[in-house]
């Protein structure tokens, strides 16, 4: 098993389970809506189908930059073999602290780059 094998099966995994939490946010948002409007006569029903066409419209959106997202990690991979896990753009590394940034922060994950402050120095 070679270590690009390994990249690609991060990154797989990782852009299943955004997707997952992206359909699950859609669902509760549809159904979060269908009982704010349950009642409200012909007026609510009108009000219901607007939020949810904008609902259905976020959620094309961020499932489109998910996979977006995926297609660049898999470039990465073949760009970069093994060292394509060790960019911070790679399998959804964010500010928010994903899984995959905690796992690599404890030990796979090298940081590199100007955006490091560690690897600066201030001049005088």
């Amino acid at each position: 098993m070679t270590s690009s094998y390994k990249a690609r099966k991060e990154s797989s995994n990782s852009n299943a389970n955004k997707s997952k939490d992206i359909i699950d946010r859609f669902i509760e948002k549809k159904r979060a809506i269908a009982a704010k409007y349950s009642d409200r006569g012909v007026s609510g029903k009108d009000q219901m189908f607007k939020e949810l066409e904008a609902a259905e419209d976020a959620f094309h959106r961020a499932t489109e930059k998910r996979e977006n997202k995926a297609l660049e990690d898999l470039d990465n991979v073949y760009s970069y073999g093994k060292d394509a896990m060790k960019g911070k753009s790679f399998a959804g590394y964010n500010k928010g602290g994903s899984a995959t940034a905690k796992k690599y922060n404890k030990g796979g994950y090298a940081p590199i780059g100007a955006s490091n402050p560690g690897s600066q120095k201030r001049s005088k």
